[in-house]
């Protein structure tokens, strides 16, 4: 098997993952739209929402159908062709690293989508200002997991050599 394979195996995974969120989120926007209805205030959170959820449906289409093209990207070439031996542990920690970080991202945009139609709803209302205060940590903690998650899938080589190194750091060669 080899590297590609197995991170693309990941992606199809985190694209299923993706697509039960999604179906997720359009049962509750339904469910909102049934108790509310669409009014001046609600469509721009609608408008939000749709956007948002196309946008999960895309991804979650792109990791389903295509996991071996967006391994590929993510993968450097020259690790991407390498047969998977155990004796290679660095290459399976950099796709352990992509993996990973593929599921920060996708765990991470649904919320932040949520947040801010939420956020877009409570700013029209009376206290806005209150009441938006109450979604500035969870928004921030959502949008380091999303820088984390990038850079996990972005960098996948070098946190593995800084993960040897730390563990070579005391050791006398």
């Amino acid at each position: 098997m080899k590297a590609q394979d197995l991170l693309a195996l990941g992606l199809r995974m985190a694209g299923i993952y993706l697509a039960l969120i999604t179906s997720k989120a359009v049962m509750e926007t339904l469910y909102y739209l049934k108790l509310n209805g669409v009014d001046e205030q609600g469509s721009g959170w609608l408008a939000g929402q749709l956007t948002f959820t196309s946008l999960y449906i895309l991804t979650s289409a792109t990791l389903l159908l295509f996991p071996l093209t967006t391994s590929r990207f993510l993968l450097p070439s020259i690790e991407a062709e390498k047969e998977l031996q155990m004796e290679n542990v660095g290459q399976l920690r950099s796709i352990a690293f992509s993996l990973l970080g593929v599921y920060l991202v996708v765990d991470a945009l649904p919320e932040i989508g949520s947040t801010l139609g939420w956020l877009w709803l409570q700013l029209n209302e009376e206290y806005s200002e209150l009441n938006a205060y109450n979604y500035v940590p969870g928004s921030i903690a959502l949008v380091l997991q999303l820088l984390i998650g990038v850079g996990l899938c972005i960098f996948p080589v070098p946190l593995d050599h800084l993960l040897e190194r730390l563990r070579q750091a005391g050791l006398r060669k």
